[in-house]
């Protein structure tokens, strides 16, 4: 499963499952790589908790 989020200043995050759990990118309005979660959740509720904390202002869908 992959889900995305657009913040109104442009930044794209990207939240995605791998083998250890949910992770997610920060991609600047110019399309480069700005951070990612430093480690893996168990579940997207907190993945995406995670990146409320680090910045991220939408929802993602």
């Amino acid at each position: 499963m992959h889900l995305v989020c657009k913040d109104p200043n442009g930044d794209k995050w990207h939240f995605y499952m791998t083998a250890e759990g949910w992770r997610w990118d920060r991609y600047a309005s110019n399309g480069h790589k700005v951070g990612n979660s430093a480690k893996a959740f168990a579940s997207r509720y907190t993945c995406i908790t995670n990146a409320k904390r680090s910045g991220m202002l939408g929802t993602p869908i």
